[in-house]
This record gives structure tokens, sequence and C-alpha cells, in this order.
């Protein structure tokens, strides 16, 4: 959906985009949570959103997403929501500063990397940044127990080991 005011403007404003099964790598979404490249849009969009979207993620099936994102016009991402219906997940990104807030539920997580653990009833808050995942508050259900308490999952972009090692 187009803004009516882009007929007589240079730089076309969107209302809304909406994408059918879309696949996006892990670069993009960086984009998207942290606005890379904003500044080379010309143009504004309110809201983006998509079904049966699919993130590309080496080494994990991340399975299917529905997604909304919404804009403050000509600022930063206000909110982006995955959320997948048939594995009852649902996680909210915000920006803030050089992070991002981010907010998981889950009815059951399957932990990644090879684990062969999985939660119910999962809940998490916490900040993403480029490096890092970090959630404050974890709690999950697991063999009729409770697990809580606190993570951080950090990473380095590739090649940096090797050059901090020269």
């Amino acid at each position: 959906m187009i803004e009516l005011t882009s007929l007589l403007s240079k730089e076309v404003s969107y209302k809304s985009i909406e994408f059918l099964s879309p696949v996006i790598s892990q670069e993009s979404l960086a984009w998207l949570l942290f606005s890379q490249g904003a500044k080379k849009w010309k143009g504004s969009v309110n809201q983006l959103s998509a079904t049966n979207l699919t993130v590309v993620w080496p080494g994990t099936n991340l399975g299917a997403f529905d997604m909304r994102a919404v804009r403050d016009p000509g600022t930063a991402w206000q909110s982006v929501t995955l959320v997948s219906p048939e594995k009852g997940l649902s996680v909210e990104f915000q920006p803030k500063g050089e992070t991002v807030q981010i907010k998981l539920s889950a009815k059951s997580f399957a932990m990644p990397f090879g684990s062969s653990l999985n939660l119910a009833d999962v809940s998490a808050e916490g900040t993403v940044s480029q490096s890092a995942l970090t959630f404050n508050k974890l709690y999950g259900v697991i063999h009729n127990g409770i697990l809580s308490g606190n993570a951080i999952l950090a990473w380095m972009p590739a090649g940096a080991l090797r050059e901090s090692c020269i």
C-alpha cells in the first residue's frame, strides 16, 4: 500500500509491504533488527509483514514464521515479531540503542546445536547485540521440574579469531 502523498513526491512512502513465503538470510535479519543500511533506503515503510517466512541460519532449521515489523516513520524499527503458530513460538524484538531487547515464549523448545534437551512452557527476556545473546530471565519446565536462570551466547564474526591470532 502506497501513501497517497507519494504520487506527488520524489520519494515513495509505503503504509505497508506484505511478502508471501520469503526466504531471508541471517544477514538480512540483522539488517532488519539493527537497521543496517537504513540510510540508503529512499522512501519510508511503516509496516512489513510476511507469511511463511523462512530464516536461513547455518546448522539449524528454524521452521516457518509469520512476521510483523512496525517502524516509526523516518527512524529505526519500533518492533519486529516472529510467530510460529505450529510450534507455539513467539519472539519479539525491540531496538534499544546498540542492542535489541528480545522476549521469547514457546510451548515447547528444543535446545539448538545438537542438544537433546527439550523444554516446555519456555519464557525468556534479554538483549541481543551483533556479538552476543544475553537472557537475563530464562524459565522452562523440564522432566516435571523447573529450569530458571540466565544465559549468554557470544560469537565472533567469521575470521575474527584468525585475525586476533596473527
